[in-house]
């Protein structure tokens, strides 16, 4: 409503000059404050639109660059499983043949197994229960490194969800500064932006094709990864099956290799083996302090990343909610601008609309439009002119109204649509009003002749309403509601 006012009060003082001046000048002004509104509003448009589409580029390009990453790398994966794999297969071939050669000589060797049966029995207790630990060492091992990779891959995903969140966040922000600039500028903007949207249409459904190429490459990318991945759990599971086959054959080719130093040596021989099983406990139990000492390790890491976690998935809820909150502020801009636009569209129309009836003469005030006669004619002769205008006699309100029209007269005299024509000295409008407030000169009205009509006197030693006889030939001032259609 401010904006309103000062635009009405501007043109008020532009509706006063134009009447007493050229009006082609008047017209040159207006163009001049068009084109400066037009080139205001264009530099803020263009400013907006190419960093929000330069911002959406970069996040595809950068998704597109984290995808190939990730197919690489299963890539190299992929290739270290297939070598592994034909490694165990070579390893397995030749335990299969060291099987059959242990097999033949395991029967002809059996006299001495009896008395070393009991050391043999207590050392596998000894080796298997450091095997059984090993083993459940390198189970939880597995299982934090597990968890491990699951909380990396987690962080990293939080990490580009709190990236992509910043980004949106400068944009909107971007965007709520240019809304307010806008809304500040549209009070001066009388311009037409559809040449400006038709543009970024263009450039915006350029960069939607863009964005369906790159979409199109990613998913050809997310297929060749999940190939990738599905081959990669097959290997994984050929590869943990030859482990479990090698590790039996292991077992067996140690108790047919123990038997068969056993049968085939004297007590030296079993001596011998004896201090190898004591070696081999000795490296079981400094693999299970090694894995005691990494699964402390992975702990420590699991727990850090736990921390790292929640931090992030905390920065991503205040990213969230200054999300939404600029997002509000956005919707808030954009309603806003809307109201100004139509504001200012109605304002132009009803400027426009002034401006057609200053020129055939009329003066805009306070919603109202009047009309100063240049002839002189009688009171009756005057109103039958304003009704053919439209209009009618001036009817005087107020104090600032009558002012106005007494700077517009000049040091003249003009009718007004007052009179006591029916009952001597009761005087009413030419709508049927009686009067409530009125501005008579100093001593009138003193009905001096048969006075039965009102004028306004503009003179410089008198100024106010004086009684004068209705057939007199004077200036008149039509009035007359200003109407639009959209006001």
């Amino acid at each position: 409503m401010e904006m309103r006012q000062v635009i009405v009060k501007n043109f008020h003082l532009v509706s006063y000059n134009r009447f007493n001046s050229c009006e082609d000048n008047d017209d040159k002004d207006e163009d001049n404050l068009a084109n400066q509104s037009i080139r205001n509003i264009s530099s803020g448009c263009n400013t907006s639109g190419s960093r929000y589409y330069r911002l959406s580029a970069v996040c595809l390009t950068l998704l597109c660059v984290l995808l190939i990453s990730a197919v690489s790398v299963l890539w190299v994966k992929f290739n270290n499983l297939t070598t592994k794999n034909t490694d165990l297969q070579t390893h397995y071939s030749n335990l299969i043949l060291e099987k059959e050669q242990l097999q033949t000589s395991y029967g002809n060797l059996t006299f001495e197994r009896n008395q070393l049966q009991i050391m043999y029995s207590n050392l596998n207790r000894d080796k298997n229960q450091l095997q059984a630990s090993y083993n459940n060492l390198t189970v939880e091992r597995d299982r934090l490194q597990a968890s491990y990779n699951n909380l990396t891959v987690e962080r990293d995903r939080v990490q580009t969800s709190y990236n992509k969140l910043t980004v949106e966040r400068d944009r909107l922000q971007t965007s709520y500064n240019n809304l307010t600039v806008e809304r500040d500028r549209l009070q001066t903007s009388y311009n037409n932006l559809t040449v400006e949207r038709d543009r970024v249409q263009t450039s915006y459904n350029n960069l939607s094709v863009e964005r369906d190429q790159l979409q199109t490459s990613y998913n050809k990318l997310s297929v060749e990864r999940d190939q990738l991945q599905t081959s990669y759990n097959k290997l994984s599971v050929e590869r943990d099956q030859l482990q479990t086959s090698y590790n039996n054959l292991s077992v067996e080719r140690d108790q047919l290799q123990t038997s068969y130093n056993n049968l085939s040596v004297e007590r030296d021989q079993l001596q011998t083996s004896y201090n190898k099983l004591s070696v081999e406990r000795d490296q079981l139990q400094t693999s299970y302090n090694n894995l005691t000492i990494e699964r402390d390790r992975l702990q420590t890491s699991y727990n850090n990343l736990i921390m790292v976690r929640d931090q992030d998935q905390a920065k991503c809820k205040e990213l969230a909610n200054e999300l939404a909150k600029l997002q509000t502020n956005y919707s808030t801009m954009a309603n806003q601008k809307d109201q100004l636009q139509k504001e200012k569209d109605e304002i132009q129309k009803r400027l426009r609309e002034i401006a057609a009836q200053a020129k055939l003469g009329w003066v805009y005030f306070s919603s109202s439009l009047y009309f100063i006669s240049t002839e002189k004619k009688s009171w009756n002769e005057a109103r039958a002119d304003c009704r053919k205008k439209g209009a009618d006699l001036v009817i005087i309100k107020t104090k600032e109204e009558e002012e106005v029209l007494v700077k517009q007269l000049g040091s003249d005299k003009a009718w007004i649509g007052l009179n006591d024509r029916p009952v001597e000295g009761t005087w009413k409008w030419v709508d049927g009003t009686a009067l409530t407030t009125a501005y008579w000169a100093p001593g009138e009205p003193n009905n001096s002749g048969n006075e039965d009509c009102a004028e306004l006197w503009g003179l410089l030693d008198k100024q106010g309403w004086n009684d004068r006889p209705c057939n007199d030939g004077v200036r008149w001032i039509c009035k007359k509601p200003f109407r639009t259609s959209q006001w």
